[in-house]
């Protein structure tokens, strides 16, 4: 469902979304380019209106950051209102593929612990399965 909003929402996908593929309990998220200051505002008001649809967000999120060219302060800050909003509906957040740039800034910024992080889709998917049990 998220991927159809995503995708038929504009005539071309958002510059910032590589793919969505949804799973049975998880939407992966295959991120691309700069995720910082200057995309983050088109990524929180698309975020917004998919959760003003029912059920689009609904479950656990998988962020890929394998194709993410840039990150910023902001990236950290868009990262922890996710979570937040992700928690209180019980739902968890897996990051993979993370840049050393992106570990680094999260353990500067003492936020490192408070995310499930990954080096691979693979290995987050087992980790959100794990959860299930």
């Amino acid at each position: 469902m998220l991927k159809k909003f995503f995708f038929n929402h504009t005539e071309a996908p958002p510059t910032f979304i590589d793919s969505i593929e949804d799973k049975e309990q998880v939407h992966i998220i295959r991120l691309k380019g700069p995720i910082d200051m200057f995309t983050i505002p088109s990524i929180q008001e698309l975020k917004e209106e998919a959760e003003k649809e029912k059920g689009m967000i609904g479950k656990n999120i998988l962020l890929n950051f394998g194709k993410v060219t840039h990150i910023d302060g902001a990236t950290c800050a868009l990262l922890l209102n996710i979570l937040s909003e992700l928690k209180q509906e019980k739902h968890k957040l897996v990051i993979t593929n993370a840049s050393e740039e992106l570990k680094n800034m999260m353990e500067i910024s003492k936020i490192g612990e408070l995310f499930l992080v990954y080096e691979t889709e693979t290995q987050g998917l087992e980790e959100l399965k794990k959860e299930e049990v």
